[in-house]
């Protein structure tokens, strides 16, 4: 999705929500820390080089997108005095052993110390 429709999506969603409620909203994760995304990269480089002759990093680029995204969420929140509670920084000090099976979501135990970090922001 662009950066411009996601825009357009986000403060529709937001504005749609506050209308009923206050709204605390967390940022988009940097997903590339997860050891699933250098076997996503190794898949993607393979894949380029077996095509095109080149492979690229792509985690810079991706990370570069996410703070892209996150401003986006920021600029709105700011518009709407909303609370923004930090995902992309917090989630870098999750263990290996907080994710599930799948290499990309939190398991049981990560959804809980998530919800725990929540609560703790939200009371701030």
């Amino acid at each position: 999705i662009s950066l411009t429709e996601f825009e357009a999506n986000y403060r529709h969603i937001v504005e749609t929500i506050t209308n009923n409620s206050e709204l605390i909203i967390l940022n988009i994760p940097d997903a590339t820390k997860l050891e699933i995304a250098d076997e996503v990269q190794e898949q993607v480089s393979q894949y380029l080089i077996e095509q095109y002759g080149f492979a690229i990093d792509a985690k810079p680029l991706v990370r570069q997108y996410v703070g892209l995204y996150n401003s986006i969420i920021q600029k709105i929140a700011n518009e709407y005095n909303l609370t923004v509670i930090d995902m992309f920084n917090y989630l870098d000090s999750l263990s290996d052993d907080l994710i599930s099976s799948d290499g990309f979501h939190p398991n049981e135990a990560g959804h809980e110390l998530i919800a725990d970090y929540v609560k703790e922001q939200m009371s701030k």
